[in-house]
């Protein structure tokens, strides 16, 4: 029987919704959760991993996994644009090791690399993405569909 959310869970769910636009490894949770620690040890880590389980999914946050090895887990806002597009950037093999203010640097300057820039501003694959992702979380099932529809338009005329 469960006695309701512990200390990290509280503190974890805190930080999502205190950072709607962030995204966050299980290293800077950790970080985050246990000050003053030299150094992150296991056991930190399979906690922090339980608890934000239980914090992301009541925050409506997603986990994904990198494409890195060892596999790091990232956790993401899918309604908001930064943190799907800092999410997408941290889970893939190329970007896992840059750091949060590198990759804000990126998206915030068109010229640093374009192609992840494209994807994110207004009428981009990530863009779409997250509007398909606030329609199915208001319920509207019809809208989603339309924007799937538009961004599959998007993404097949800029593959021609």
């Amino acid at each position: 029987m469960s006695r309701g959310p512990g200390k990290i869970e509280r503190g974890l769910l805190a930080l999502f919704v205190a950072n709607p636009s962030a995204a966050f490894t299980v290293e800077e949770l950790a970080e985050a959760m246990y000050p003053g620690v030299n150094r992150v040890a296991k056991k930190h880590r399979v906690a922090i991993i339980r608890a934000a389980r239980s914090a992301a999914s009541i925050a409506g946050w997603r986990t994904w996994t990198s494409e890195s090895p060892g596999s790091r887990l990232v956790y993401l806002n899918p309604l908001d644009f930064r943190s799907y597009a800092t999410g997408w950037l941290r889970s893939e093999m190329s970007w896992h090791s840059c750091t949060p203010q590198e990759i804000a640097e990126m998206l915030d300057n068109p010229t640093a690399h374009f192609t992840h820039w494209a994807k994110w501003r207004p009428g981009g694959a990530w863009h779409y993405q997250v509007l398909i992702n606030r329609a199915k979380a208001a319920g509207g099932d019809a809208e989603a569909g339309r924007l799937r529809s538009q961004l599959e338009m998007t993404v097949a005329w800029t593959l021609k």
